[in-house]
């Protein structure tokens, strides 16, 4: 599915990296703790976070991550911003809770593998 698609699904909104919306997602990762995104199959994925650190934008990379939600209406600062955009990494923001993001993405296709 495609980025935009999901971001109408979660109302959300892309914060950075708009170039990219119509980037295709296959599969998402649901996390707070980086080093389990670490260790887990989770290249090509969308990461879900409710972190909003420089963190979760390094890892993502270091995975191959395709682009991150940050959920729960987090903020995030230009410090997270200005890396993911010079790393080319969509990041989306959404109001909603992780567990109301994971279970829409689910409910609509939307698997981790």
């Amino acid at each position: 599915m495609k980025l935009n698609y999901i971001v109408n699904l979660i109302k959300g909104r892309i914060c950075v990296c708009q170039h990219l919306e119509s980037i295709e997602i296959d599969k998402a990762w649901a996390a707070d703790l980086m080093s389990d995104v670490l260790a887990s199959p989770t290249e090509e994925a969308l990461l879900i976070t409710s972190l909003a650190t420089p963190q979760i934008v390094r890892t993502a990379e270091m995975v191959g991550m395709v682009g991150i939600i940050i959920v729960s209406g987090k903020k995030t600062d230009d410090t997270i911003l200005n890396l993911a955009e010079e790393l080319d990494i969509p990041i989306v923001s959404t109001d909603l809770s992780l567990f109301e993001t994971c279970g829409i993405l689910y409910d609509h296709g939307l698997r981790s593998n």
